[in-house]
C-alpha cells in the first residue's frame, strides 16, 4: 500500500486549508533495488481525493478511482523515493462535474506498519483527523 498525504493551510483566508489524499494498492514486489535504480510498480487499485478541508461535508472535493496504473520507485541512499505521474478523469462530488486532472508528485516514502498509522495517514475510519493532520503532524 502506498499512501500520499498533503495538507496546505496558508492561514491567510478562512477555510482555505486544502488536502490531497492518494491511497494506492500496489503489486507486491521486492524493494531490494540498488541505489539510483528505478523500478515501475503496477497499481492494483486505489483512490484520489482533494479539496477544501472545511467543505468536505458539502461534497466539495474531487474524487477518482484508480487514478494511475503504475508508480516509479527509486532508491536514493537509504531512502525510497516515489514518483506518481498521471492524467485522469475525476468527479466533483457536489455537482457530478467531471474533468481531467494531472497528478505529479515526487516524495520520499518511509515504511510504516498499519498499526502505527494515524487517521490522516490511512487508519480506518472517517474521523475529522482523516481530512487534516493535527498541528504536530505538519
Amino acid at each position: 500500500m502506498l499512501i500520499i498525504r498533503q495538507f496546505r493551510d496558508d492561514s491567510t483566508a478562512v477555510d482555505a486549508a486544502q488536502f490531497l489524499k492518494v491511497t494506492l494498492a500496489v503489486e507486491s514486489v521486492n524493494l531490494e533495488i540498488d541505489e539510483d535504480e528505478a523500478m515501475l510498480v503496477p497499481v492494483v487499485d486505489g483512490y484520489y481525493v482533494h479539496g477544501g478541508v472545511g467543505f468536505i461535508h458539502k461534497g466539495q472535493y474531487w474524487q477518482a478511482q484508480r487514478p494511475l496504473s503504475e508508480i516509479s520507485i527509486r532508491r536514493i541512499e537509504d531512502v525510497l523515493n516515489v514518483t506518481l505521474h498521471a492524467t485522469f478523469s475525476a468527479r466533483f462530488v457536489a455537482t457530478g462535474e467531471s474533468k481531467q486532472l494531472t497528478l505529479d508528485v515526487t516524495c520520499d516514502a518511509p515504511v510504516k506498519t498499519v498499526g502505527v498509522l494515524t487517521p490522516w495517514e490511512g487508519k480506518p475510519g472517517a474521523s475529522w483527523e482523516s481530512f487534516a493532520p493535527r498541528e504536530q503532524q505538519h
